[in-house]
């Protein structure tokens, strides 16, 4: 795609991307490989107890531990893609 594999390239990406959207890039040739991350909206626990004021801690904590499901959920499903992209020999 790219003509030059010395121009700089920065890539926009998730956070959890990153890794392998970089090395990737490294792998197909381009010397300058930068990321900036780009991040979805996070809703403030204490934001949430204003707007559902009859909440008590256990519906804090039931919304923190899907929000944390779903962190390892992204981590692990973000180490088997690495995993594929290296016997692929992609990266």
């Amino acid at each position: 795609m790219l003509e030059n594999k010395n121009a700089p390239v920065l890539l926009v990406t998730s956070p959890e991307h990153m890794f392998r959207a970089i090395r990737t890039f490294e792998k197909a040739g381009c010397k300058q490989v930068s990321g900036e991350a780009a991040f979805a909206e996070v809703i403030d626990p204490q934001a949430l107890e204003k707007e559902l004021p009859e909440s008590s801690g256990k519906t804090i904590w039931r919304y923190n531990l899907w929000n944390y499901w779903i962190y390892e959920i992204i981590v692990l499903r973000e180490y088997a893609a690495i995993v594929y992209y290296y016997c692929k020999g992609w990266i």
